[in-house]
């Protein structure tokens, strides 16, 4: 009878820990999947569609010639790097931008690192909301 008791104790115990496990299986999933690999496509519902954007259009820019839209997209060292200040900015071309193969790498505020095309972009959040891209570098 003693151990029949001890067992039933340890029941409601078991049930607990399961539903923490399945509780952090479900909040951690997210983060765990994104952590590997190339990354995921922009949730639609999440604010990381916002620096998936800003990335794209940089590339896009970049892409069709426009160096001075290029460059507004830019902050900190890559605007030095890419002669922004001139009258000839050389900004770097990633090839051709497709929505579907844009992938988040990271998306940590105010930090996200996006591949787009042969390139993965750092961008930094310099205000609400105010993504710019802080380095370009090969996939």
């Amino acid at each position: 009878m003693d151990r029949l008791i001890r067992i039933g104790e340890r029941r409601p115990l078991v049930a607990v820990a399961a539903l923490l496990v399945l509780v952090l299986l479900v909040g951690l999933g997210p983060r765990l999947v994104s952590f590997g690999g190339d990354g995921h496509a922009p949730r639609s519902t999440s604010l990381e569609v916002i620096p998936a954007a800003v990335a794209l259009t940089y590339v896009r820019l970049a892409e069709t010639g426009d160096r001075r839209g290029a460059c507004t997209a830019l902050t900190g060292e890559p605007v030095k790097a890419f002669r922004c200040d001139t009258a000839a900015p050389q900004v770097r071309a990633c090839g051709a931008a497709d929505p579907d193969g844009v992938r988040i790498q990271r998306f940590d505020p105010p930090l996200a690192t996006v591949h787009v095309g042969r390139c993965t972009l750092s961008l930094r959040e310099i205000g609400p909301g105010d993504w710019r891209v802080s380095a370009v570098a090969d996939r």
